[in-house]
């Protein structure tokens, strides 16, 4: 499989002729924002050289503490749409800043959406295999983009937005959707190949960034905290004891949180580590990343049934 910073380069090359046809009398970029990085590579490649993106939320910047600046206000309001990934408590603030002038497209409709990874410590969760819990609902998780399946959802949403602000580029938007989702579905069937022995295992991640990619997959997740508020000890230890006893081999880092508590718990767990940037512009090269290190580490166990 290519990574998909490729699949832009490989639309175009396979669409030439699309895009010379697709883009007469229309030379000039339509300005569209997007609110994180893995949309605007999305978006990119099904608007091809139609539009230009800009992403709110640039790699490396936090959403729980994201404080836009006066350009990128300026850069929304220039925008002829916004593509939201919905759910992201920063979206409705901003928008209640903008007004409702701006066109907003959500691009999470239709997903069945994760509630319940966010809004308690993780001492009072308790993880099935697909990646939800089974205490009270409490908020959305807003990581849908951390599943392909998803994001061809997403995709679908995206292409519904562009077509509705520039009809005239209807064809070209659609070809280039149709080749972004059969690579997508490609993907996802590649990543359900490599997956199937270790279904059922377990992985441990510091942020519930991956429910839904564990839902796709049949795998569970073990969160070392909901959000940026410090994790107590209490909550710590309960959390590499239950890592411990669902036999977790596989721990995913990520650069943002306190390097201590990660050490911390490396040497308590004695899993593979490996980092994970769920924001990241190359969103399949993370994601592959994952995949190969729980195909390699993970180990199969019995999925319990549902009643």
């Amino acid at each position: 499989m290519k990574p998909l910073n490729t699949l832009a380069l490989l639309v175009a090359v396979s669409l030439n002729g699309c895009n010379d046809s697709g883009s007469q009398g229309h030379t000039t970029p339509l300005p569209v924002t997007v609110s994180i990085e893995p949309q605007r590579q999305l978006l990119s490649a099904i608007g091809g050289n139609r539009v230009e993106v800009t992403s709110l939320l640039a790699n490396g910047t936090d959403p729980e503490t994201y404080d836009p600046t006066l350009a990128s206000l300026m850069s929304l309001e220039n925008s002829l749409a916004w593509f939201q990934i919905g759910n992201i408590p920063f979206e409705q603030q901003l928008s209640n800043r903008i007004g409702p002038q701006l066109t907003r497209f959500d691009t999470s409709t239709g997903i069945d959406l994760i509630e319940g990874t966010h809004g308690h410590d993780h001492a009072d969760h308790h993880h099935d295999h697909d990646g939800h819990h089974d205490h009270s609902h409490d908020g959305i998780d807003p990581h849908t983009w951390s599943s392909v399946r998803n994001m061809k959802i997403i995709g679908a949403n995206m292409l519904a937005g562009l077509i509705e602000i520039d009809p005239a580029g209807k064809d070209y938007y659609t070809a280039r959707f149709d080749s972004v989702g059969a690579r997508l579905d490609s993907l996802d069937a590649c990543y359900t190949r490599r997956l199937a022995p270790a279904r059922g295992s377990t992985f441990m991640v510091w942020h519930p960034s991956l429910s839904y990619f564990a839902r796709d997959y049949g795998l569970r997740q073990i969160s070392v905290a909901a959000d940026h508020r410090e994790t107590s000890l209490i909550s710590l230890q309960s959390t590499i004891d239950d890592a411990i006893a669902n036999g977790v081999e596989v721990f995913f880092e990520q650069s943002s949180y306190d390097p201590r508590l990660s050490a911390t718990v490396r040497q308590h767990i004695g899993a593979v580590c490996s980092s994970f940037n769920p924001l990241d512009y190359d969103w399949e090269q993370s994601l592959d990343n994952v995949v190969s290190t729980i195909a390699a580490h993970g180990r199969t166990i019995s999925v319990p049934s549902h009643h």
